[in-house]
């Protein structure tokens, strides 16, 4: 009749408590496997931020770039009423203008303050609409002085109008620049969230099996 210590020993490893080798090791392997998708998942999760903080950088960029090409469109719409009419209440947008126009320049500037070439940009056009801003504020004294035609001369001779192309120039080249770099970080956005869907796919079929 068998022994005590013989029975023990004839106990097979599933009645002693213990996985089969093949078991153990899968479960390891599937652990080991949710780990990694769970570090995978926060990387994605958090590149997910940061490129739609990205974008939301650039939008912001266009928005203050074509506000500050619209206050100088009104502040020359303001001095041509006036120059036709001489009316007085035509200044107002002009004014107005003369008024907010430093702080939009210094706030596209704080905004693009990571990209020099865009910094670059905005100083060319904090001078030309300082030389803008001149000329309109010149034609509008010679004509309140009575002074009429040395105000249309200073119109005719298109002084005003170059500056007004370089400005335009100027806000076109900081937009197409942001518009590229808002595509480049789209793209990277959908590879990111795809990458992000791709892990989780994987995450359930690993916490599955």
């Amino acid at each position: 009749m068998p022994s005590d210590t013989e029975k023990l020993t004839e106990l097979s490893p599933r009645r002693r408590g213990y996985l089969p080798l093949g078991t153990a090791l899968g479960l390891a392997l599937a652990i080991v496997a949710i780990v990694l998708v769970a570090i995978l998942s926060i990387r994605s999760v958090r590149n997910d931020n940061e490129n739609g903080e990205r974008v939301t950088h650039a939008m912001k960029v266009l928005d203050n770039v074509e506000t500050l090409l619209s206050r100088v469109k009104d502040a020359e719409t303001s001095q041509r009423g006036f120059l036709l009419t001489g009316k007085d209440t035509y200044l107002a947008p002009l004014d107005d203008a003369r008024a907010d126009l430093p702080g939009l320049v210094d706030g596209l500037r704080k905004v693009v303050a990571d990209s020099p070439q865009q910094l670059e940009r905005v100083g060319n056009i904090d001078g030309l609409i300082k030389q803008k801003l001149t000329e309109l504020q010149q034609t509008v004294e010679l004509h309140q002085a009575g002074k009429a035609d040395e105000a249309l001369s200073i119109v005719l001779s298109d002084r005003g109008k170059n500056v007004m192309d370089q400005i335009r120039t100027q806000v076109a080249a900081m937009s197409t620049a942001e518009r590229t770099a808002l595509n480049d970080r789209q793209e990277e956005w959908k590879g990111s969230a795809s990458g992000t869907a791709e892990v989780m796919i994987v995450g359930d079929r690993k916490s599955v099996v």
